[in-house]
C-alpha cells in the first residue's frame, strides 16, 4: 500500500506499507535507500520494519509521462543508476547477482511450465543459459550496489527537473544487471536493442555482452510474470520479442566461437567474450498501441500480490 502523508512540519511525504511476509525484501529496499542518501533514489525519511513501513520523500510524475523521447529516457536512466553504483562493505546484507541469476535458472522454466509454455522452448533455453553465464561471471570483489529494476516508470521527477529512482530490489551485483533492465524490451520503443546495448556500454564502460545477457533474462522473466498476473498484451509482447530475437539469433558452436573470439570479430552485430556462447540477434520491432502504453504506465504504478513484486511506483498523483 502506498499513500500520501504529511509530516508534522508540513513536509509532503509518502508512506509505503509492504506486503505481509516480505519484510526481508523491504529491508533490502531500505538498505539501498539508506546508502543512496537521497541522491539517486528517493530519500528515506524513516523506517519501521516491525510494521513493514517506510516513510519516503514525495516525488512527482514518472519519467514515462514526462520524457517522451525513448533514447533520452534510456540515457537518463543510465546516468541516474550509475550514481548509485558503489562498492559495498562485507557486512551489508543484500542478495548477490549470483543469487538472482541462479534463481532465474529455476524460476523461468518453472513459470513457463505453469503457464502452459507461452513462448518457445528456445527463448527459455536462451534466458536460462544467459542466467547461468551471469552466475558464473559473478565476482564479489567487482560487484557494486545495484538497483535491480531500472525503468522509466520507476524514475520519478524530483526538484529542478531531475529524477530519482524508487522501489529498488537491492543487490550486490555487476552494473550490467541494472543496464540489462534498460535493454529489456519496451515493446513500443522501435530502436535496435543491440545498438541500445552498445550505447549504454560505451556510456558506462560496462561489458556489452553482460548487459545483453542480463537484458535477455529480464525480458523473459518480465514477460512470464506479466502473463502470470494477466497483464496483457504486455506479457505476450515481451515473450514474442524474446521468440523473435532467439529465432533470428545464431548460436555459435564452441569451435566457431573460439575462432571469432581470437580474431576479435563481431558476429551479426553481437560482440563475443569468453563467458560462453552468445545469441547474436537482430531485433524485430514490436509496436505497442498508445492506449496500451497508458495502461502499462498505470499498471507499473501498482503493487501486486502475485508472490513477486512486478513494479511499484511512489508518486504524487
Amino acid at each position: 500500500m502506498v499513500v500520501e502523508a504529511t509530516l508534522a512540519d508540513g513536509t509532503p511525504s509518502v508512506l509505503k506499507v509492504g506486503v505481509p511476509g516480505y519484510r526481508r525484501q523491504l529491508g533490502f529496499e531500505a538498505t539501498v535507500l539508506d546508502l543512496a542518501a537521497g541522491k539517486s533514489c528517493a530519500r528515506l525519511i524513516r523506517r519501521d520494519l516491525t510494521r513493514d513501513a517506510l516513510l519516503l520523500e514525495r516525488l512527482g510524475p514518472a519519467m514515462y509521462d514526462v520524457i517522451l523521447d525513448h533514447r533520452s529516457q534510456h540515457d537518463m536512466l543510465c546516468d541516474i543508476v550509475a550514481q548509485l553504483w558503489r562498492p559495498l562493505d562485507d557486512d551489508i546484507d543484500l542478495p548477490t547477482g549470483a543469487d538472482s541469476a541462479h534463481r532465474m535458472q529455476h524460476l523461468i522454466p518453472q513459470l513457463w511450465e505453469e503457464l502452459e509454455r507461452p513462448c518457445s522452448a528456445a527463448a527459455i533455453d536462451d534466458a536460462v543459459e544467459c542466467a547461468d553465464r551471469r552466475e558464473r561471471a559473478y565476482h564479489r570483489r567487482t560487484s557494486v550496489l545495484v538497483h535491480g529494476d531500472v525503468h522509466e516508470a520507476n524514475a520519478l521527477q524530483a526538484e529542478g527537473g531531475t529524477f530519482k529512482l524508487i522501489d529498488p530490489d537491492g543487490l550486490r551485483a555487476e552494473p550490467a544487471c541494472d543496464l540489462g533492465t534498460i535493454v529489456r524490451c519496451t515493446p513500443d520503443t522501435g530502436d535496435d536493442l543491440w545498438a541500445r546495448t552498445e550505447r549504454l556500454a560505451a556510456r558506462t564502460g560496462v561489458d556489452a555482452t553482460a548487459i545483453w545477457e542480463w537484458g535477455t533474462v529480464h525480458r523473459v522473466i518480465g514477460g512470464l510474470k506479466s502473463v502470470r498476473i494477466g497483464f496483457q498484451p504486455f506479457g505476450n509482447l515481451l515473450l514474442a520479442e524474446a521468440d523473435r530475437l532467439t529465432q533470428r539469433g545464431v548460436l555459435l558452436s564452441r569451435d566457431e566461437r573460439a575462432v571469432h573470439i581470437e580474431n576479435g570479430d563481431r558476429v551479426d552485430g553481437a560482440r563475443l567474450n569468453h563467458d560462453g556462447p552468445c545469441f547474436a540477434a537482430r531485433r524485430t520491432t514490436v509496436l505497442m498501441p498508445r492506449n496500451v502504453q497508458r495502461v502499462f504506465s498505470f499498471f507499473s504504478r501498482l503493487t501486486y500480490l502475485n508472490g513477486e513484486s512486478v513494479s511499484r511506483v511512489l508518486r504524487n498523483q
